[in-house]
């Protein structure tokens, strides 16, 4: 069964990498039945146990021992001309699965302190936050695919987020990353980027470690604003 676009559209792959529970085999037959000639399907978490990064099991899966770190995307494809939100933070209070979620509160006053040191917060929302409360006078980003998103971040002079897919993402635009993980374990999960910080906590860091941690990063560039603009 299935659709003749889709069925087409894959007959062009020769071969398919699935990472997702497959026990009997349904994944793997609709691909070979849609013309695909080699399909792989593996568990799509690293097993019970496992305590490495993350990435080095999905790599395992493919028969990869030794690769090199990530690199940052290219510049590129992150261009915008609004050079001006370098001063912007952005902090992303969801995930995928609430339990990760850093409490809303410790965000917003988070969100407070930066902005008493002059730094301009602006709060990033999918559709799994959007029933988050935010602060009053909060200013959310939604962007409407995840390349506007990275623009956004590669140009953000710090990232706040929890352990979610979002904080890969501004890890890997080069973006300054603060990554708050409370029951998921960072050996295994955390961004993986040249300017990441991880703050782990049990069961969760708490709020003045995280503030000291991103005015740090932010303060100097607030402070640098300030004298260049008297």
């Amino acid at each position: 069964g299935g659709s003749p676009r889709v069925h087409k559209a894959l007959a062009s792959y020769a071969t398919a990498v699935v990472w997702m529970r497959d026990p009997d085999g349904a994944i793997r037959r609709a691909l070979e039945q849609a013309g695909v000639s080699r399909v792989a399907c593996f568990p799509g978490l690293p097993p019970e146990g496992w305590n490495r990064h993350a990435s080095l099991y999905y790599l395992a899966c493919l028969g990869i021992e030794h690769a090199q770190p990530p690199q940052p995307l290219p510049q590129s494809l992150l261009y915008s001309a609004n050079a001006e939100r370098k001063h912007r933070v952005y902090l992303h209070p969801g995930s995928g699965s609430k339990r990760k979620n850093w409490p809303i509160e410790q965000f917003a006053a988070l969100a407070r302190r930066l902005t008493a040191v002059h730094l301009e917060i602006r709060w990033i929302l999918g559709p799994a936050e959007e029933d988050a409360e935010l602060p009053a006078g909060a200013n959310p980003v939604r962007c409407d695919s995840l390349l506007a998103l990275a623009r956004l971040l590669a140009q953000a002079r710090l990232y706040v987020g929890n352990d979610s897919g979002i904080t890969h993402l501004a890890a890997l635009c080069g973006c300054p990353t603060l990554a708050i993980f409370g029951p998921s374990n960072p050996r295994v999960w955390a961004p993986l980027g040249q300017s990441v910080q991880v703050m782990h906590g049990r069961p969760w860091p708490d709020v003045q470690q995280v503030v000291a941690a991103a005015e740090a990063i932010a303060r100097p560039a607030a402070n640098k604003r300030r004298r260049s603009s008297r």
